[in-house]
């Protein structure tokens, strides 16, 4: 048997829909999970409704005094007796696996992050009552305009929760949102479940079109006070401040289509109003697909023909509008020649010691990296540098780089993941992976490093080209 999972169901005033909910939670596939119903002060039936149910899985807890559905989720972690804890809205319903699905992404993705938080969504099917239209939420679009992390989705460990402070009270709709932010800020993986597990029960009301600009605030506070950068751009908060207008309509068209998420629309706008949209994207959007390593990274395959490293030079690439691509150290081509078919480069070269057959001579260069920084006297907005794994080679081959780099360009170290320090050791022999106490060292440029591969990549970029981006080193 597996660990107890507790289904927490946060209540207020649905005496018509809460007995579905609870039948639903009754049905599970997954047998060890216990039934917690918080009433946030319901003044209609619901209490009598929950407390006619004779199963001892089922408990009840009534709250004193009304004070919010984010209240309430703490008072159901705080009391959760499981390992983990699902959630269920009052007028929603669950499918009989959702438990048992979703417990079995969480353990399996465990395996390969095991020092990592790890939570689950899953996949709902979305019903507007008022129009009897439907829909589905897809969690491998999390945060790519289409989802926003629904509290009702997820399950998560319990002690994750607690230490990332809980549900955020200052938040009357957006706390799911802020939770998942702070979540990813802090590493962590969410394993997806595609199928629709939920069916997500909504109702568009007049009072959920009027957001209001102090909890857009209280987000962007947010963001600030858990990222804690050393020079936190107020005037790009400002800026975003200023486009209020714009995000409010975002927002008000979003609903509609059950998109309710304020993180949603603060990514869409950034991804619009800055052309290094990548760098958040890749944080935000694409890295719980990218940091998965063995397993995870051959469906990533997969689903893309591609290595994720190769993945994400192509979409830096295209994402920046580089047109000049230098790789020091090319393996076997498969990954260069990609890259130089997909994209209109008016300059793109590679370098290795040993022959690259596969490799057209106009790009090849059959030689040491110091022998080519000796030679050339060509500039690049893109360097990947995977020539030799050596901190000493690396640096030395990292300040060459920066040489020739043109302003605004970005640089990329491979195998350069600390917590992958024991395989650097025993698989690798490398010790590259210092290579981000030296940035930090020198103080001078900015990076994010992603763990890519089965050691990582470092995006590296000089600090005075990041100026507002500044907050996206989450990492």
């Amino acid at each position: 048997m597996g660990k107890l999972v507790t289904i927490g169901i946060p209540l207020y005033n649905m005496e018509s829909t809460i007995g579905k909910a609870i039948d639903s939670c009754l049905s599970q596939t997954y047998k060890n999970i216990e039934i917690l119903v918080v009433d946030d002060g319901s003044t209609d039936n619901s209490a009598n409704i929950v407390k006619k149910y004779n199963d001892k899985r089922i408990r009840y807890i009534a709250k004193k005094h009304n004070s919010g559905v984010c209240d309430t989720m703490n008072v159901i972690v705080e009391n959760a007796k499981g390992k983990y804890v699902a959630f269920l809205d009052a007028d929603d319903e669950m499918l009989n696996t959702r438990i048992e699905k979703q417990y079995k992404a969480i353990r399996r993705a465990k395996i390969f992050h095991s020092k990592k938080m790890v939570a689950s969504f899953c996949g709902s099917k979305m019903v507007d009552l008022k129009t009897n239209t439907i829909s589905y939420i897809n969690p491998n679009k999390l945060f790519k305009g289409e989802f926003g992390g629904g509290t009702g989705h997820s399950m998560y460990k319990v002690r994750d929760i607690k230490e990332l402070g809980g549900f955020d009270t200052r938040f009357s709709r957006s706390a799911d949102s802020a939770l998942c932010l702070k979540f990813l800020v802090r590493g962590g993986h969410y394993a997806m479940v595609k199928e629709p597990l939920l069916i997500y029960n909504f109702i568009w009301t007049k009072d959920k079109e009027e957001y209001s600009q102090k909890e857009m605030q209280v987000f962007n506070d947010l963001v600030e006070e858990i990222v804690k950068p050393k020079d936190f751009s107020r005037k790009y908060l400002k800026n975003l401040n200023s486009h209020w207008k714009e995000i409010r309509e975002n927002m008000k068209k979003d609903a509609k289509s059950g998109k309710l998420s304020f993180l949603n629309n603060y990514v869409k706008l950034v991804q619009i109003k800055r052309k290094l949209y990548l760098y958040l994207l890749l944080y935000c959007s694409v890295r719980y697909i990218l940091e998965k390593r063995r397993l995870d990274e051959i469906e990533f395959r997969e689903k893309f023909k591609l290595e994720p490293h190769t993945y994400l030079i192509d979409k830096l690439l295209k994402g920046c509008k580089y047109k000049k691509y230098l790789e020091l150290g090319v393996f076997d081509g498969v990954a260069f020649n990609y890259i130089n078919k997909n994209n209109k480069l008016k300059l793109a070269k590679c370098v290795d010691m040993n022959r690259m057959h596969t490799i057209s001579d106009k790009y090849f260069c059959n030689m040491t990296t110091d022998e080519f920084f000796l030679k050339n006297d060509k500039r690049f907005d893109l360097i990947f540098i995977d020539a030799d794994h050596r901190f000493e080679q690396v640096v030395k081959d990292f300040q060459n780089s920066l040489n020739i780099l043109e302003k605004g360009g970005t640089i990329i170290l491979h195998d350069t993941d600390p917590s992958s320090k024991e395989l650097f050791a025993d698989v690798y022999c490398s010790n590259s992976y210092k290579m981000n106490q030296y940035l930090d060292e020198k103080n001078d440029f900015q990076y994010i490093t992603l763990p890519i591969g089965n050691c990582g990549l470092t995006i590296v970029r000089r600090k005075e080209d990041m100026r507002h981006l500044e907050w996206l080193n989450m990492g």
